[in-house]
């Protein structure tokens, strides 16, 4: 953005309204450049003349802004410290205006991007989107009550050498519970339906926001040139997340701002096209799915157990994708005994080891690309249809306990899982079952089961599961405890 020097006291701008470029405010700020307009203020470039340092100044109308709610953009401001929202630096006030003085922030708005009629690559609207999830997600999750910035707009969007800046924060609310009702202003274009209509107001205003703008990037500015096939998939996947985002009934919106945030990320990565993917990814380790034929089977006993072994030994993960309530006692037995737990973005952390109960798929492939040694999946059931998830994964676990009750739903629930897998997947099964129906699941099916018994040590489950991060080739069935 070029800076002009002013000469004289003023000249006229664009639509005849006298700037002030060239006025002294304070006896410190020099007004370079007007470089904005709106809601009552004048935004400029000035220059503080002992630091030499160039600053922006927001000059507001007394009779246009209530000064509560100038206090109150002030004081959100002052309490933030992120990289993407400007610093603000002081407050002043004459007879006819408020000042606030804020950093001044270099680049150029996406408003003035659009304008020229820049063409944005499908990747740069995924990175801007999700450097706007990071900042809105720190507004978010401010204590005790979340900020919402309540204008996300392309002219509050500021971009220099492709990192983004959210500025403008005049309109910011907060919200001291989980909704509330609001009286919202900010641009109309790219506002809420429940922000217009007056109605309940949460966080997935917000959402809408950001989504607006990428919907706007995406329409309107996008290189249309991509033809590949791999390029309209991956652009029909960011279309369906922008539409989601601004969904007009906002229970239908994403959640969260994280959430908006790993759907993008999952764009920018190569998607894993397969669970297990050594070679592709050098990020990505094992993956060892656990699965039950049975209720009550004990695959999570066993997962656990795996995380537990494979943690002594490098970083471990646990993903839960059935929805149980396992995992989550478990969690609440350690922090009852006072095992170090630690919260973290989708999961929490203990002893070094990281869970994330009921992961769905998306989060699970954002999992793969963190860099585990080793992730262990929990499948339970397969209550919820993970079955071709199971079978992408690099080890693979069954467990089951059949009797004469359950022996035909096993049998049409085991075909479907080995169906299309060979001997060298490694099937690994423990059964503690009736002796006559494993033969019959024998024939039936043309494996091999043995009845056996749970761990009788701790060294024999290690060496078991070591076996399995080692892969050997042979049907190994092994014990595991039941419920």
């Amino acid at each position: 953005m070029a800076i002009m020097a002013a000469r004289g006291k003023g000249f006229r701008q664009k639509g005849g309204k006298k700037a002030k470029t060239g006025i002294i405010l304070f006896q410190k700020y020099k007004l370079l450049e007007r470089t904005g307009t709106g809601n009552g203020s004048e935004v400029y470039i000035a220059e503080h003349m002992k630091l030499h340092a160039l600053r922006a100044v927001k000059c507001v109308e007394k009779e246009k802004i209530p000064y509560e709610k100038l206090v109150k953009e002030v004081v959100y401001l002052k309490s933030l410290n992120h990289p993407g929202i400007p610093v603000i630096y002081d407050l002043e006030e004459d007879d006819k205006y408020f000042y606030i003085i804020e950093e001044y922030v270099a680049g150029e708005s996406l408003k003035s991007m659009l304008t020229r009629h820049k063409k944005f690559s499908l990747d740069e609207i995924v990175e801007y989107g999700i450097q706007l999830c990071k900042i809105v997600g720190y507004l978010h999750n401010q204590k005790p009550y979340p900020i919402l910035h309540s204008d996300i707009t392309p002219a509050n969007i500021i971009v220099k050498n492709e990192k983004v800046k959210l500025v403008d924060f005049g309109n910011s609310i907060r919200i001291t519970g989980k909704e509330q009702k609001e009286d919202v202003y900010g641009t109309l274009d790219y506002m809420s339906p429940e922000g217009r209509q007056e109605t309940i107001y949460n966080v997935r205003a917000d959402i809408y926001g950001v989504c607006s703008v990428l919907n706007v990037l995406y329409n309107e500015g996008i290189c249309k040139n991509k033809t590949t096939i791999k390029e309209n998939r991956k652009m029909a996947q960011v279309r369906k997340i922008i539409l989601k985002g601004i969904h007009e009934e906002a229970e239908k919106r994403y959640e969260s701002i994280d959430e908006l945030q790993i759907k993008l990320e999952l764009c920018k990565k190569e998607k894993v096209e397969a669970l297990t993917s050594p070679g592709k990814n050098e990020n990505i380790g094992i993956t060892i799915g656990c699965g039950g034929i049975t209720p009550c089977a004990g695959v999570t006993t066993l997962a656990l157990a795996m995380v537990e072994v494979f943690g002594q030994e490098g970083k471990a993960a646990l993903v839960e994708l059935d929805g149980k309530s396992d995992l989550g006692k478990w969690k609440m037995w350690q922090e009852e005994h006072g095992r170090y737990l630690e919260n973290m973005k989708y999961g929490f952390r203990c002893d070094d080891i990281d869970y994330y109960p009921n992961a769905d798929n998306d989060t699970l492939l954002y999992v793969l690309n963190l860099g585990y040694q080793v992730v262990v999946m929990d499948f339970g059931n397969f209550k919820n249809g993970y079955e071709n998830d199971f079978k992408k994964c690099n080890r693979k676990v069954l467990l089951g306990n059949y009797s004469v009750w359950n022996y035909e739903q096993s049998i049409r629930k085991l075909e479907n899982i080995m169906d299309g897998m060979t001997t060298k997947d490694w099937i690994y099964m423990s059964i503690c079952s009736d002796q006559g129906i494993c033969t019959i699941l024998e024939n039936k099916l043309g494996i091999r089961i043995q009845k056996l018994h749970p761990f009788k040590n701790k060294s024999q489950q290690e060496s078991i599961i070591k076996s399995i991060w080692n892969g050997k080739k042979k049907t190994k069935i092994f014990p595991i405890k039941r419920c």
